[in-house]
């Protein structure tokens, strides 16, 4: 009887040994599987985290970039010593050239003729009646006569026209245009090969 229990009792601790050695082997198998979960999970979120704070650290560069490109330099900047505007304006002036982007009035063309203050002046064909000023013709003939359509000759020539008969083949060789400001009045003047009686004639046949 005693040797009986004693077998019994053998093998319930051997069972019990047995179930716990099982026991460890799965906890410590589960553990293993979980702490490997976690690292994955872990290793992920490193690898994101990094991506987004390089894709933040682009996207601040580009920030600064654009807004760099865009800001206007501060005038004291343009112009310290040394930099390159300071550099530049220096050879210019050297050179002898003239920034006309600060300049009160912009430089005439070479080929505009001066305009006078109060008296007429003469203009290109282009800015002929552009202002909407009444526009007038008249004719210079080979004698030096200068008249309207009508035939009325003008006596006052330089004071109504200025020193616009000196100006023939500046623009066009045989017509000139002179502006009057104070009158608002664009005159043009045609070049004739024919004289002030040939034209009279002409005017008198074409009327009786």
């Amino acid at each position: 009887m005693k040797s009986k229990f004693s077998f019994l009792l053998g093998l319930v601790l051997g069972a019990s040994a047995g179930g716990a050695t099982v026991w460890y082997l799965i906890k410590d198998k589960y553990e293993a599987i979980a702490q490997e979960e976690i690292d994955s999970v872990k290793s992920t979120y490193a690898a994101q985290k990094e991506a987004i704070s390089k894709e933040l650290e682009a996207c601040r560069q580009e920030l600064e970039e654009n807004r760099a490109m865009f800001s206007e330099p501060k005038e004291k900047e343009k112009t310290a010593p040394g930099s390159d505007s300071a550099k530049a304006e220096e050879i210019a002036r050297k050179r002898g050239y003239t920034d006309y982007s600060r300049s009160v009035v912009p430089p005439k063309a070479e080929s505009t003729p001066e305009k006078s203050d109060d008296g007429p002046y003469v203009i290109a064909p282009l800015e002929f009646g552009e202002l909407g000023y009444a526009r007038v013709s008249y004719t210079l003939y080979a004698d030096g006569v200068v008249s309207d359509v009508n035939g009325v000759v003008v006596d006052n020539v330089e004071e109504m026209f200025g020193d616009a008969l000196h100006h023939f083949g500046e623009f066009e060789d045989d017509s000139v245009y002179v502006r009057n400001d104070k009158k608002g009045i664009d005159y043009e003047i045609l070049k004739s090969l024919d004289t002030f009686d040939e034209f009279l004639n002409s005017l008198h046949e074409r009327g009786g």
